[in-house]
């Protein structure tokens, strides 16, 4: 099972901390393109649920994607897909992140917008593509996804 013992950090892409990886204050868009069958895992994600600095993830818990972004006060604005997408089919998820919303585009149609302030997001962690960076799958799950992933786009300003 995805969270099983032991942690199997090669299952993972990590990225090292980079400023461009952080929101910050700024508009910041990420674009995954992806398919999975399968109705759990972390896709990708930047820091975890108690990083100092705040973290922005995205899950698909039931096979909803869902995209957070949480401030470093503990602002927290998520949005997610709202019906499952792990169809087997490929699906290209955008979310976007300014000082006020959060807007999920699924496949090039607008779907879902959260509003309220999503504060500066600035941590040290990696970034971390299929999971959890730091994990060891009896306190803290790793959360793998499962499928395949074509592209991860981040914009940033």
């Amino acid at each position: 099972a995805a969270n099983t013992p032991p942690a199997h950090p090669g299952h993972l892409d990590v990225v090292k901390d980079n400023l461009k990886l952080d929101p910050e204050r700024a508009d910041y868009a990420v674009t995954v393109s992806y398919r999975t069958t399968r109705s759990f895992g972390n896709i990708i994600q930047k820091g975890q649920s108690t990083q100092v600095g705040g973290m922005w993830k995205w899950q698909q818990p039931k096979g909803i994607v869902s995209c957070l972004f949480r401030g470093a006060a503990g602002e927290t604005i998520s949005v997610n897909s709202g019906v499952p997408l792990n169809d087997g089919q490929w699906h290209t998820v955008r979310c976007e992140r300014t000082a006020t919303k959060v807007i999920m585009t699924i496949d090039g149609i607008k779907k879902r917008t959260g509003t309220g302030p999503t504060g500066s997001i600035s941590n040290s962690a990696p970034l971390s593509i299929g999971g959890k960076s730091t994990c060891d799958q009896i306190t803290i799950t790793c959360d793998y996804f499962v499928g395949d992933i074509d592209f991860v786009r981040i914009e940033k300003g």
